[in-house]
């Protein structure tokens, strides 16, 4: 018997992969909690305007249990957009968002969340005047207690390796840091899906490269990240599968392994070479400004023959003495 189609979006040979990890125990709250072959997260045909403008049309993309998944494409191809989408911040005009193979229909980021998604954005949602604590918290249910709250932050730092101080203000922290109290939000609210956006543009390289280990191994367990960039070394480093978006478009979904980051470049910029990163069609070349016909040289009055007597024009031409 061959086996079910995994719907569109999922990588080839992707379906029958095992997922690198045992996976996390299943939560009894969340029936539709994955197994190894059905996608965490899977978007089809998602289509998003906004008036005249199509930001997405038809986009597609398929997120394994235990992989870290590159979602590439230029500024303006649709990357933020569509995990919008999944997040719960936007509605899509058409099509399906399945998590964990059930159907979805999010009206807010409290029901993504309340479904195992998390976000960290580009432009972090931290409230700069409050503790780490205090941001962690906020959203939550019940009555904020500020010890249970801090407890709760070091328990996560202590798990994950990204300790913060709870009582700190944010408004005193470092970029880094900030970045890590973001994602200690998501694994407070038991988040199984991470979606970054462009984690690393403001991390120096260490930073960056301790961020990208950390999400290796919180995906290893069977949850599963999505990493938004445009670094396409970066994303071959650590991505278990690539989905370029060009123009609002999936053009390319793929394990990442056999890409090259030529590749990758020519998906995201329609064929054009790979170090075209400005513009994709070629314009004339400048011309220069129309300039006068060439001119004659000026040329110099009439000499004498050489070897000729100058002459006086009062008295005439002098003759030889000899005649």
């Amino acid at each position: 018997m061959s086996p079910p189609d995994p719907g569109p979006g999922v990588p080839p040979s992707a379906a029958t992969a095992p997922a690198p990890g045992s996976g996390r125990p299943r939560r009894p709250d969340r029936p539709d909690s994955p197994d190894a072959t059905t996608p965490v997260l899977q978007l089809v045909e998602i289509t998003r305007r906004f008036g005249h403008t199509v930001a997405l049309d038809r986009a597609e993309l398929a997120v394994r249990p235990g992989t870290i998944h590159a979602l590439l494409g230029e500024n303006g191809a649709g990357k933020t957009t569509l995990m919008r989408i999944a997040y719960g911040l936007l509605r899509p005009d058409a099509g399906v968002v399945r998590v964990g193979g059930a159907v979805r229909r999010f009206g807010s980021p409290a029901a993504a969340i309340a479904a195992g998604i998390g976000m960290v954005h580009q432009h972090y949602a931290l409230v700069p005047a409050m503790t780490v604590a205090e941001n962690v918290a906020l959203g939550g249910r019940g009555r904020f207690d500020a010890r249970d709250a801090a407890a709760r932050v070091r328990r996560i730092g202590e798990e994950t390796g990204l300790a913060v101080d709870p009582e700190a203000r944010v408004a005193d922290l470092s970029v880094e840091n900030q970045q890590r109290v973001e994602i200690i939000k998501a694994v407070a609210r038991d988040a199984t899906l991470l979606i970054l956006d462009e984690p690393t543009a403001v991390l120096a390289p260490a930073p960056a490269a301790a961020l990208l280990a950390w999400l290796r191994g919180f995906a290893r367990d069977g949850r599963a990240v999505v990493l938004i960039t445009h670094k396409l070394r970066e994303a071959l480093s650590v991505a278990d599968d690539v989905t370029v978006l060009r123009r609002g478009r999936t053009v390319l979904s793929s394990l990442a392994g056999p890409m090259s980051a030529d590749a990758l470049a020519d998906a995201m910029l329609g064929g054009a070479p790979a170090d075209a990163r400005v513009r994709s069609e070629p314009r004339d070349p400048p011309r220069d400004p129309p300039r006068d016909p060439p001119r004659d040289p000026p040329r110099d009055p009439p000499r004498d023959p050489p070897g000729d007597p100058p002459r006086d024009p009062a008295r005439g031409p002098r003759r030889d003495p000899g005649i």
